[in-house]
């Protein structure tokens, strides 16, 4: 069902831009409403476009990660996207740094690590050791174990010295 309220409409459109990977699409938007960036979806979830990223915290139909993510994801924060903006996704409190550890799309289409990295390199808070990110990570190893038992080692490393250099050495 088409919205009669264009501000939705045009949140919809660059949602479905993320996903289906048109990053020129997304950047002409931007340029034409430039406060696309930090506006707020209407519904329950409360979120900016950033959780469309991470293709978690969405409806099942929007939870696609284009090869492209980690482009548009930069292009994103490079237009003034707050990377740890929260959303009301699963309770409340959801970040993009959340919801990429927790998600199988991005590990499916061969981004998650880059996806982490870059929202780690742009300031996404890891959170102490006893944060609920511990907790997403923790949850999401017997469904990712490849991705994940190794990435919660080094988010716990990177998270108690809260050092990104520390978190690079332990990535290679």
């Amino acid at each position: 069902m088409q919205s009669a309220d264009p501000a939705v409409r045009r949140f919809k459109d660059a949602a479905d831009a993320i996903i289906g990977g048109n990053l020129a699409l997304l950047q002409r938007m931007v340029h034409e409403h430039p406060r696309l960036i930090s506006e707020r979806f209407s519904r329950a979830h409360n979120s900016t476009l950033r959780p469309y990223i991470s293709a978690n915290g969405a409806k099942d139909y929007r939870q696609i990660t284009p090869p492209n993510i980690v482009d548009i994801t930069r292009f994103l924060l490079n237009a003034g996207a707050e990377v740890d903006a929260k959303s009301n996704a699963y309770g409340g409190g959801s970040t993009t740094l959340g919801l990429t550890v927790t998600s199988a799309h991005p590990r499916l289409a061969g981004v998650q690590i880059a996806l982490i990295d870059l929202l780690i390199d742009r300031g996404a808070d890891v959170g102490p050791i006893e944060s609920g990110m511990v907790r997403a990570w923790s949850t999401a190893v017997p469904k990712q174990p490849s991705i994940c038992g190794r990435a919660l080692q080094r988010w716990t490393a990177c998270s108690a010295l809260r050092r990104r250099d520390i978190w690079m050495l332990l990535v290679t």
